[in-house]
């Protein structure tokens, strides 16, 4: 487990890169689920 840890923390360039990746990607993943969560909410209403 402490190899793991301190591997994640090493090179902070590129992990900082992974961090964001990983959000935008989460909030662009976020964004879709809602969005189709509300398109079929809003059929079903229709």
């Amino acid at each position: 487990m402490s190899e793991d840890s301190s591997g994640m923390n090493g090179g902070k360039g590129l992990d900082g890169m992974t961090v964001r990746w990983l959000a935008s990607s989460a909030i662009l993943a976020a964004g879709l689920v809602v969005g189709g969560f509300a398109l079929g909410d809003g059929i079903k209403r229709a």
